[in-house]
Formats: C-alpha cells, sequence, structure tokens
C-alpha cells in the first residue's frame, strides 16, 4: 500500500458500530498483538483453541466462521515505508467481523514464518474435516506488496503458493474467502473518461443436484485492493479499499459476496473522482460453488 495525500473523507476516522451478538452466539476476538511484545506461543495458543473447539455455538443453526486478519505495517524491503494505516485496518475488520458472528485472529506485523505456521495449523484443521469447523475462513492481509509477493518485517511470502494454496486445496465445502490490501506494482491509474453504457440484463443460470463432484481446489474467492502491477492507497483512517469494504459488509441487505464486492468497486471509484485523486481499481477472482452472503446478528436474536 501506498500513503495517498488526500483524505478520503473530513469526518473523523470511521469505525463501525460494534453489534453485540446475542448470547447464544459468542465471538471470541483475540486481542490486537505485537509480536515484538507478546511471545507468538502466547498466539499460537489461542489459535489452537479456536481451531480445537468441538462445540461451536451456533445461531440460528449455522457454525459461525473463522477469520484471519494479517497486518504487516514493516517490509523486508528497505524501499518500503511504515504503514500507520495496517492498525486501523485492522481495528475494522475486527469490528466488522465480529458483529457478521466470526471469531477473529489478528497478527500485528508477524514474521514471515508466524504466518506461515497460522496458515499451517489452520490447513491442519481443514485436513481433518472436522465436522464442528467453522463454515467459512476469511484471510485478510494489509500491508507492502508486488505482483507476486507479500512482504513481512523479515522476508516475503508467495500469496498463492503460501497462503492461498494450503488452504483451498483441504475441505472443499468449506468456502475460503481472501482479501488482499497491497500493491501489486508501481503504475497509477489516472483514468479515462468514458459515457455511461445502458443497462444490460443480467442472465442467471441455475442447476440443482442430489449429488455432485466438488473441485480440489475450488469454493474460493480472492479479491486484490488493486491490479497487477499498480498502487494501493491508505490515508490516517486506513486503507481506502478496507474502509469502504467493512462499509458494505456492515450495511449489506441480503446481497451476495459478488453483488457487494461489485458495489465496493463502483463506491471506491466514485469517492476516488470526489477527491481527484489516482484511481484505484480492485479485482476479485471467484471460485465459489455456492451463494455466499454475510449479515450483521441481530442482537435481539
Amino acid at each position: 500500500m501506498c500513503p495517498a495525500y488526500i483524505p478520503f473523507s473530513t469526518s473523523p476516522c470511521r469505525i463501525p458500530p460494534g453489534l453485540p451478538p446475542p448470547k447464544s452466539f459468542t465471538s471470541r476476538s483475540h486481542p490486537l498483538v505485537d509480536m515484538d511484545v507478546v511471545p507468538f506461543k502466547f498466539l499460537e495458543a489461542q489459535i489452537a483453541d479456536l481451531l480445537d473447539s468441538t462445540s461451536l455455538s451456533s445461531a440460528k443453526g449455522l457454525t459461525k466462521g473463522l477469520a484471519i486478519f494479517i497486518g504487516c505495517e514493516t517490509s523486508s524491503e528497505s524501499k518500503h515505508p511504515y504503514l500507520d494505516g495496517v492498525k486501523k485496518d485492522l481495528e475494522l475488520l475486527r469490528s466488522t467481523f465480529s458483529s457478521l458472528g466470526f471469531d477473529t485472529v489478528e497478527l500485528h506485523d508477524p514474521s514471515k514464518e508466524e504466518i506461515q505456521k497460522v496458515i499451517a495449523m489452520t490447513k491442519g484443521k481443514l485436513y481433518q474435516k472436522a465436522v464442528h469447523f467453522y463454515n467459512s475462513i476469511v484471510v485478510t492481509f494489509s500491508g507492502h506488496g508486488d505482483q507476486t509477493k507479500l512482504f513481512s518485517k523479515n522476508g516475503s511470502l508467495s500469496l498463492m503458493d503460501e497462503i492461498v494454496n494450503p488452504l483451498i486445496s483441504e475441505h472443499p465445502l468449506v468456502p475460503k474467502i481472501f482479501f488482499v490490501d497491497a500493491c501489486r506494482g508501481d503504475k497509477k491509474d489516472l483514468g479515462v473518461t468514458y459515457s455511461l453504457p445502458s443497462r444490460q440484463d443480467r442472465i442467471r443460470a441455475r442447476g440443482e443436484r442430489e449429488e455432485i463432484n466438488l473441485p480440489q481446489n475450488g469454493n474460493y474467492l480472492l479479491a486484490y485492493s488493486t491490479l497487477t502491477g499498480m498502487k494501493s492507497f491508505e490515508n490516517e483512517c486506513g486503507s481506502y479499499w478496507i474502509q469502504v469494504l467493512t462499509e458494505e459488509l456492515l450495511c449489506n441487505n441480503g446481497k451476495s459476496i459478488l453483488d457487494l464486492l461489485t458495489m465496493v468497486n463502483q463506491k471506491l471509484i466514485l469517492k476516488f473522482n470526489e477527491l481527484h485523486l489516482t484511481l484505484q481499481q480492485p479485482i476479485h477472482v471467484s471460485c465459489l460453488n455456492q451463494v455466499l452472503i454475510f449479515q450483521c446478528i441481530d442482537a435481539k436474536g
């Protein structure tokens, strides 16, 4: 990500309101952990507790989801500046996904090895195909990146080989969602002006079968904050993309995750136009095999 010089809004930093979950459905959120202060083995124990739970509470018959937030303010590359907005990103994500009923785990400026350990622990639980495991897994990354790599404080990781592929190869019934907020190059999008085309009808196809073979590496979604080779921006309130994404998640009125991400793209482009910023085009790749809808939990039950 790259700092931007024009505020996203003139109002104070927006922190989504925390909607308290009902008593029968308690979201467990591990506090923000500074890896330089708290030993990783402490956080590792917390994660193991979440993954090993075999009696997860449920709301309306649904097992809750697990969200893993990776925030890397510093990079092993000296050319990368410190990212002040990453902490704000983690706060927004924690508040949002807790309101959606997820258990959450936060990695604050972790090392490469610590990220790999958390992914391996999650993969191991998926491999066991536990009946009482989470109904979905969300992994987010906020930090520096390039076209193929993400950067931690002591090294780089391959997004696909070290984060995505280890998880999507296990338990295809559990959808895995990846949100990546990082630069993918050094180019800037100055935009091109076009007249808006007329609206076209969408064609929907639906098929139903009692049994179906599932692809081994399917049922996942990968969302990037920007296109390959392009910059991703933040301001004093955190990432522009994360701000719009969390707002849409909290205000979702029954939209599927794919429709929601399309709205995120539209709102982000409109906001950048309002502020006369160079543009940022998010992109998502979906191999989901089911409609996925995130909704806030009604505190009244």
